[in-house]
């Protein structure tokens, strides 16, 4: 393939397009999981929906187990973690019974 560039150096604009489409690219990939739901779901495959909501909840479930280990790790109070993480605090004993299982296995 031939290059049009000599020694493989960008001008300005090119310098600005390919920076343009990188974040292009990052908005759409930040945006495709909506995206792929809402193509599936008019395809009419609701198993796929579901699996994939409940990956995403997985996901969630992970990320708070992981802030709610690190929060009782500073000596936060059940009512501190749920305000910071914006959760119950049923929500917060139920990941930290998670959290006390998997310690125990």
């Amino acid at each position: 393939m031939d290059n049009p560039h000599k020694n493989d150096i960008l001008n300005a604009k090119e310098v600005e397009l390919l920076v343009t489409s990188l974040h292009n690219i990052e908005d759409n990939l930040l945006n495709s999981d909506d995206l792929i739901r809402e193509k599936v779901t008019e395809m009419g495959d609701e198993d796929y929906v579901a699996l994939s909501d409940r990956l995403i909840q997985q996901g969630v479930d992970n990320t708070l187990i992981m802030l709610v280990t690190k929060k009782i790790q500073k000596g936060k109070t059940v009512s501190q973690i749920a305000d910071e993480c914006e959760i119950t605090e049923a929500e917060v004993e139920r990941y930290m019974k998670q959290i006390n299982n998997a310690s125990i296995n």
